[in-house]
């Protein structure tokens, strides 16, 4: 599994400031290896009591019908785990360390990507 993302040079995080000549461009992260690991939750839709007389048959067809709605929901997480980066536009800095926050995938692709932290440090200017 191979994902290309982008995040705001805003959001990469130095210690201090983030540089000026960083701030507005991009960076593309290359995430050339990933794990999808599924865990099982039971989501329970709670539906409000009728106080209504009712007879047998319809109160069965409910019964059913809150059934059906306590869906068990597959929860999916990705592990990164090797990262490279691809710099554009950004001169005199090198990507230190790079740290995932979280990843949505949909349709085993990951459809949107949150990049939470990025740490910097700049090289030295000659």
């Amino acid at each position: 599994m191979i994902l290309i993302c982008w995040t705001p040079a805003a959001s990469v995080m130095k210690e201090g400031t983030v540089p000026s000549q960083t701030r507005g461009e991009r960076v593309c992260l290359i995430i050339t290896a990933a794990k999808v690991e599924e865990e099982e939750e039971e989501e329970e839709v709670e539906e409000e009591e009728e106080v209504e007389e009712e007879e047998e048959e319809e109160e069965v067809e409910e019964e059913e019908e809150v059934e059906r709605k306590k869906r068990k929901r597959r929860k999916r997480r990705v592990k990164i785990h090797r990262v490279k980066i691809h710099r554009e536009k950004i001169h005199r800095v090198k990507i230190h360390r790079v740290k995932i926050h979280r990843v949505k995938i949909h349709r085993e692709k990951i459809h949107r990507e949150k990049i939470h932290r990025v740490k910097i440090h700049r090289e030295k200017i000659h």
